[in-house]
């Protein structure tokens, strides 16, 4: 009688304890797919499914944290596709004029040229030289722009 009431009871703790943890165990994989890098997990926090108030609080954290690091890495990867973007374009502003340059400085370097042609050639040059210049300026601003802006970030944040 005593063996029968203590299985009994056990398998009665047993429900009652799986029934209770449930929950823990749901939230507990979440975390997991979640660490594991799958943002898209979102948890059901109705209290009928989580059973008490903390549980259901902690599975609305868990949801926040999800949604949160979802977003930030989407900015992330539109940051680098930007970055990406500009640099290929920045190449290509920065190669056309370098060409010119090449062409016409062995044009100069090549032939014996009359001075008008000469002039002409150097002329073609100086203007393409500055034109880099421009660009090299123009992305010394962008560059202290972008530091200007992640120290004021840093001291926001921190």
């Amino acid at each position: 009688m005593i063996i029968c009431t203590f299985v009994v009871v056990a398998a009665v703790l047993y429900v009652f304890s799986w029934y209770i943890t449930r929950p823990l165990t749901r939230v507990t994989k979440a975390a997991r797919q979640i660490s594991g890098g799958d943002y898209s997990v979102r948890m059901d926090c109705a209290y009928r499914n989580m059973k008490s108030y903390e549980v259901a609080e902690l599975g609305r954290a868990l949801n926040h944290l999800a949604e949160h690091t979802e977003r930030h890495i989407r900015e992330l990867e539109e940051n680098a596709r930007k970055k990406e973007d500009f640099m290929g374009s920045f190449t290509h502003e920065i190669k056309t004029p370098l060409t010119s340059i090449i062409g016409y400085a062995d044009l100069l370097r090549t032939f014996d040229l009359e001075p008008e042609k000469r002039r002409e050639y150097s002329h073609y040059i100086y203007t393409e030289g500055k034109r880099i210049g421009q660009l090299a300026l123009h992305l010394l601003d962008l560059i202290v722009l972008g530091l200007s802006v992640c120290g004021r970030e840093n001291i926001i944040g921190g």
